[in-house]
């Protein structure tokens, strides 16, 4: 689900609704993000187009249990035009907290635009409850995305205290109130760019019983400018969708159509590079993904298309040229002597290749 982010963008709430008289400990919280879309700069950030989590932990370093809290979450961000995308929200509880709790479940939610929901509550009931001596233990994570389109500038995501329209789910701990101190990253393309090809076809083209075969090649931000310990320049090609299998290290790609139902068809091949450092595809960068067509021509000369040339494709182009009959296959595969058209000249030299020891058919491209 996305969310164009306001000055409050999105706001989260797990509530535990139980009383207790006890008195316990103070607890630490913090907060920290994780995935393919963080880098570090100086300092962590996040690249757009990108899978990210934003991780709360919590250290309860009192000596006796918590029984009771309510904790609200907002998602907010510094600019009106930040789209975010949601991941599973299904599992922003973390299992090992939801298991100190007797009975667990969202009982409220709030949304900002009456459609999609903005602020989710969890209430839950503990005998127990939050136990002391576990050190830092992680709460709640969020999944996230930022879309690519979001006009430039510097730009950050932030996780803080959420306040419900419904106050009766607002913050609550037994004393001493840890309260939560908002915390903020900076959203911004990574200049490392990720790995480039260097050689993307339009198409790949080849025949149908034959292998086609491309060596595809890339350059890395790192061998771009030199390789370092810390900065390796391994380049990794992987499949990402068609037909044929590609080497995860040198780039080679084949692929070989056996089946006659190949023959004329189109497909896709989309690759994309990685490195150690840069990671792997986006959303928004297009540069290190390749696409290309895979047009799988028949065998020249078949005009029947069966797979072969003999005499049966001879009475087919005659019966296509004169007697009305529909050939199929594209002109490409029975323009045997790559004239540009299709006539008789294309009988006389499949006669002369069958029968007289004539030079191979050969066909215009296709497409």
């Amino acid at each position: 689900m996305l969310r164009a982010i306001r000055s409050i963008f999105c706001s989260f709430a797990a509530i535990i609704a139980i009383y207790s008289s006890a008195h316990s400990g103070p607890i630490v919280f913090r907060a920290d993000i994780s995935g393919p879309a963080v880098y570090s700069s100086g300092e962590k950030m996040i690249n757009p187009g990108m899978d990210f989590y934003i991780h709360v932990y919590a250290d309860h370093q009192g000596t006796e249990a918590r029984v009771g809290l309510a904790m609200p979450f907002s998602i907010t961000g510094l600019s009106p035009s930040i789209v975010v995308h949601w991941g599973d929200t299904s599992n922003i509880i973390q299992p090992l907290f939801e298991s100190f709790w007797n009975v667990y479940s969202m009982s409220y939610v709030e949304s900002w635009d009456s459609v999609l929901p903005n602020l989710f509550a969890f209430t839950g009931a503990g005998t127990v409850g939050w136990p002391t001596g576990l050190g830092e233990i992680e709460l709640l994570r969020f999944p996230l995305w930022v879309s690519c389109g979001y006009g430039g500038g510097d730009y950050s995501i932030c996780i803080e205290k959420g306040y419900p329209v419904d106050y009766s789910f607002d913050w609550w701990f037994e004393e001493p109130d840890p309260g939560f101190q908002k915390v903020c990253w900076r959203i911004l393309d990574d200049a490392c760019s990720r790995p480039e090809f260097t050689n993307c076809p339009d198409t790949i083209r080849g025949q149908i019983g034959g292998t086609l075969e491309y060596q595809f090649t890339a350059i890395s931000w790192n061998q771009a400018r030199g390789a370092s310990a810390q900065n390796p320049t391994d380049i990794y090609f992987m499949h990402l969708k068609g037909p044929g299998v590609v080497d995860t290290f040198s780039g080679y790609w084949s692929y070989y159509p056996s089946n006659l139902y190949d023959a004329w068809t189109l497909d896709t091949l989309r690759l994309y590079v990685s490195d150690p450092y840069c990671g792997g595809p986006d959303r928004c960068w297009s540069h290190n993904i390749c696409s290309a067509v895979i047009a799988i021509a028949g065998k020249c000369g078949d005009a029947d298309d069966n797979g072969s040339v003999n005499i049966l494709d001879i009475s087919k182009l005659i019966n296509c040229l004169y007697k009305h009959e529909l050939c199929t296959n594209p002109w490409q595969g029975r323009d045997a002597n790559k004239d540009g058209s299709v006539n008789i000249l294309d009988i006389s030299y499949l006669i002369n290749y069958l029968y007289k020891s004539g030079p191979e058919p050969d066909c215009p491209s296709w497409p």
